[in-house]
């Protein structure tokens, strides 16, 4: 059974359902959160807005699994106010100026999606319904970060961001379906 079909099972039987979609750098989680997006009518948050400001990146903070998102905010800003089913809204960081933007506030729909590298953290616990882990090939994912960064982006992925989200891939639980692209 496809997840799309056990997101329309799920719908029917629940007046809520959170999916995860984990992965990869470039594996394609935030264009496959679009399209469930459109079709089902959902609210997106994209773990992207999570990563740490400048003052939490210490390196103990990068040696912790998953260390690189500011897994604390997000268990503040959103998964306690979506357990106790109320709205949410939460500061924007941009990757790019490593500042907060703007605040972001959500009303969920029936459906939340939660998109992005560490969104099933264990930290959070299991705090969805559904998840897959999207995986892609190394060579696939390099083409994908040129096009998308270009040279330089795709050093700092390659030095940094891949090995770590590497070290966090692998200690996920088997439970996660693996989509490989």
């Amino acid at each position: 059974m496809s997840d799309i079909e056990k997101l329309e099972r799920l719908l029917k039987a629940r007046d809520r359902v959170i999916y995860c979609i984990d992965g990869c750098s470039a594996a394609g989680k935030t264009s496959y959160a679009k399209e469930l997006a459109l079709r089902f009518d959902a609210t997106v948050i994209h773990m992207d807005d999570f990563f740490l400001p400048p003052k939490l990146r210490t390196p103990s903070r990068y040696a912790q699994i998953g260390g690189n998102i500011h897994y604390e905010r997000f268990m503040e800003e959103v998964i306690v106010p979506l357990r106790n089913r109320q709205r949410l809204s939460y500061q924007i960081f941009d990757c790019h100026t490593l500042k907060y933007t703007r605040l972001q506030p959500f009303e969920p729909k029936r459906l939340i999606i939660v998109e992005g590298a560490y969104c099933l953290h264990p930290f959070f616990g299991q705090y969805y319904d559904l998840s897959t882990v999207m995986l892609i090939d190394e060579k696939e994912q390099k083409r994908r970060i040129l096009k998308r960064d270009g040279e330089q982006g795709y050093e700092q992925f390659e030095k940094r961001w891949i090995p770590l989200e590497n070290a966090y891939l692998n200690q996920l639980t088997d439970q996660h379906k693996r989509v490989f692209l």
